[in-house]
């Protein structure tokens, strides 16, 4: 077996290109992972709608269910099926247990999606599309990805969706562990896409996950203590961009507190790496140094 080249890229592209127009246009609404012009946004907004006090007949309980290993366990077979005798299925028939390489090893598939192909996002979308039409018109989705979220104004109608939502996975050759599978009320919050919706009194809030806000925090540190050497300039050139992004995803949900926590542990973190740095010196000229602007400009 041959390792991927440019040219096997580029024809994965232009099957993409091939296939995305007709199964963008099929794929049912509430499908947001790996489609032109939608994101994880465009989810959490289905969720908002329908969980807001505000909406027409809100609903009230949430199946909160997640894929365990979706790109890799998908059925083959069944992405073959879906895309039917459409132009490119005889190059995904051939890509699907090419299986890869590690460390000189070739690993066989016999199951998933090619690791990292560019055409693995939309087979996975078309192999995760049409779980809404199952569950009829008396629950509402949301999805991105391999990530869903089933949500019901009563109980009945979420304890009905679940072994719904089971065998659909079933049938393309996914497990649904218990584990990551609970029924929750609106009240009670849940965890999606980095996101933590809860109700709150009578507000819908949706705030930054609490570990994933910890998540970047612990990253920081551990940047910065293994980094005590560099100069100003490259521990701004590295953290600016991942802060920037990090805040850039969050800023459109209720994060002026999670921001103002962030920025101070960040601010903390970057005062203890340039006071290792310094030691010898005191505060005002550490902080005039590297955090005010004026002789020497503004550091960070």
């Amino acid at each position: 077996m041959r390792i991927p080249t440019l040219r096997d890229r580029v024809l994965q592209m232009v099957v993409k290109n091939a296939l995305e127009p007709r199964f963008a246009a099929e794929c049912e609404a509430p499908s947001d992972g790996f489609r032109p012009g939608r994101c994880c946004q465009d989810a959490i907004e289905e969720v908002y709608v329908a969980l807001n006090n505000g909406a027409v007949g809100h609903h009230q309980y949430i199946l909160d269910a997640d894929i365990q290993g979706a790109f890799d366990h998908i059925r083959q077979d069944f992405i073959l099926q879906r895309i039917g005798p459409r132009p490119g299925r005889e190059l995904v028939k051939q890509w699907l247990p090419a299986g890869y390489w590690e460390c000189g090893t070739r690993h066989h598939t016999t199951e998933g999606t090619p690791q990292g192909g560019v055409v693995s996002p939309l087979l996975a979308n078309i192999a995760l599309d049409g779980r809404a039409k199952r569950l009829g018109k008396g629950s509402r989705v949301a999805r991105y990805a391999d990530d869903i979220v089933v949500m019901a104004k009563r109980l009945p109608a979420i304890e009905q969706a679940c072994p719904v939502v089971t065998a659909f996975r079933q049938d393309r050759g996914l497990a649904l562990p218990p584990e990551k599978t609970r029924i929750v009320q609106r009240t009670e919050g849940f965890d999606f896409l980095g996101f933590h919706v809860q109700l709150r009194g009578q507000k819908l809030l949706i705030t930054p996950q609490q570990q994933k806000v910890q998540a970047l925090l612990q990253e920081v540190r551990a940047w910065v203590k293994t980094h005590a050497t560099v100069t100003a300039a490259v521990v701004s050139h590295h953290l600016h961009p991942l802060i920037r992004g990090w805040a850039m995803y969050y800023r459109h949900v209720v994060s002026k507190h999670t921001f103002q926590q962030v920025d101070y542990h960040i601010w903390r973190a970057l005062w203890r790496w340039v006071k290792r740095r310094h030691p010898k010196q005191p505060k005002r000229w550490l902080y005039r140094r590297y955090f005010e602007v004026g002789k020497y400009g503004a550091t960070f």
